[in-house]
């Protein structure tokens, strides 16, 4: 079982004070390979888990699964899965998926863990969505390795990314 490595908040911005109004939550999970799980944060349910995430389509794989929470694809015969193997759906599909979530436009908070398979850098390149990035500055956890409580600081060019 892997752990959480990020999370992405999906709604519309507030037109005032900027902060995200979310209706979808994407958590991101890697430990064999990663896997996504998306959840509907408000009305009806929603919960749809994305299993063998390719890490080099990632990005791409995470739109794609956020597309298919949008209403306006209800009648996409993937909408109805609860899970879907990544691997067995084609390029060209995750592709269209894509950019059915780009011309549809959500707002996305992206908190992403320093180690995570999503990295800053595609979200900052990606001019079609309203984006905020949250990178960690710093972490402490528990080494079992070391049988310490190890802290990290991190640069910000560090974070966010392999």
């Amino acid at each position: 079982m892997g752990s959480m490595s990020s999370a992405v908040f999906v709604g519309s911005f507030h037109p005032n004070d900027g902060d995200l109004i979310p209706s979808h939550l994407v958590r991101v999970f890697e430990g064999d390979a990663p896997y996504f799980i998306v959840t509907s944060l408000e009305g009806p349910q929603f919960r749809q888990v994305w299993r063998l995430v390719n890490p080099e389509a990632a990005f791409e794989t995470l739109l794609a699964a956020i597309a298919l929470a949008n209403p306006a694809e209800i009648d996409h015969p993937l909408v109805n899965l609860r899970t879907i193997d990544a691997s067995q759906v084609a390029s060209s599909e995750i592709a269209q998926l894509a950019d059915a979530c780009r011309a549809a436009a959500p707002g996305l908070v992206a908190t992403l863990g320093a180690r995570s398979v999503l990295q800053a850098e595609q979200f900052a390149n990606e001019t079609a969505l309203e984006i905020q990035i949250l990178t960690p500055m710093m972490e402490r956890s528990f080494s079992a390795w070391q049988n310490e409580i190890v802290t990290t600081h991190y640069q910000q060019s560090d974070a966010g990314g392999r």
